[in-house]
């Protein structure tokens, strides 16, 4: 059928009939499906994403005769993932200054650690200081494998080759 006879009872706007006629065309011609996204204003839904895709329809003789269009709405899909994206940046935002905060006092904490360490110390506050320097080490590379963790879940961790002997 003819798209303009086809969608001359609803209300769309601009020239996407004329461009999915185009696209018709080029799929009859080349017999090669295809797929795209677009906005449209359509049956009084303003700017709706729709995935359309597009395959020649073929008879039994070879021919390509037409095509058959499937047109489907995801606006719910495209704001889902708008949300997801925006959610996974706030999750960034929140990790990369989690670690600033838990970072600072955890550096200072080692800093003095490691001077005490550095002072006359009796024998009991030697065991206790290096216990809490240890400690704090040992945070701090738990930190460094959290944010490590979301860098990889993220997409963001960057990675090097190195040659190394396994036996070293």
């Amino acid at each position: 059928k003819d798209l303009h006879a086809l969608f001359a009872h609803s209300a769309v706007e601009g020239d996407w009939i004329s461009a999915l006629e185009t696209a018709c065309r080029k799929v009859i011609k080349k017999g090669e499906s295809i797929s795209y996204t677009e906005n449209i204003s359509y049956c009084a839904k303003r700017n709706t994403a729709y995935r359309t895709s597009i395959s020649p329809v073929i008879n039994e003789k070879g021919k390509r005769i037409g095509a058959l269009f499937i047109q489907v709405d995801i606006s719910e899909l495209s704001t889902a993932q708008e949300q997801a994206e925006k959610a996974l940046q706030i999750k960034k935002d929140f990790m990369a200054n989690i670690s600033h905060e838990i970072r600072t006092p955890m550096n200072a904490i080692m800093g003095f650690t490691h001077l005490l360490l550095k002072s006359d110390l009796n024998p009991k506050q030697r065991d206790y200081t290096e216990k809490v320097h240890h400690s704090t080490r040992a945070l701090l590379g738990i930190i460094a494998d959290i944010l490590d963790f979301s860098r990889l879940e993220s997409g963001t961790l960057l990675t090097e080759r190195a040659a190394f002997s396994l036996n070293d």
